[in-house]
């Protein structure tokens, strides 16, 4: 499912259930909270990912790494990795297949 509008670092109480042609599933409950991640479209093979630091970092701030993989129309295995440095709150992922859904972490 694809929400929108959606606000940045806000709670949601997600209910999903699952219908096949013979039953029906129990429903599973799942609260999730949005990323503070945003994305800015550049060109037609690029996306500008930009965050805020986190508020409560569990140490030192090292590195930021970004993972990313097709998932539509094909499906990739593995995580493409691309890192940003600790000063540094945006990276340029650039080189991707246009028409093509990520999953981006």
């Amino acid at each position: 499912v694809d929400v929108s509008n959606a606000i940045y670092g806000t709670g949601y109480d997600i209910t999903l259930s699952s219908i096949s042609a013979t039953t029906y599933s129990s429903p599973v409950s799942r609260t999730v909270t949005t990323n503070v991640t945003t994305g800015e479209r550049v060109g037609s093979a690029g996306i500008l990912l930009s965050w805020n630091t986190p508020p409560n970092p569990n140490g030192r701030i090292l590195s930021y790494v970004i993972k990313y993989k097709e998932v539509c129309p094909w499906m990739q295995t593995a995580y493409t990795r691309a890192r940003a440095k600790p000063d540094s709150l945006e990276v340029l992922l650039t080189n991707l297949n246009p028409g093509t859904t990520y999953e981006i972490k």
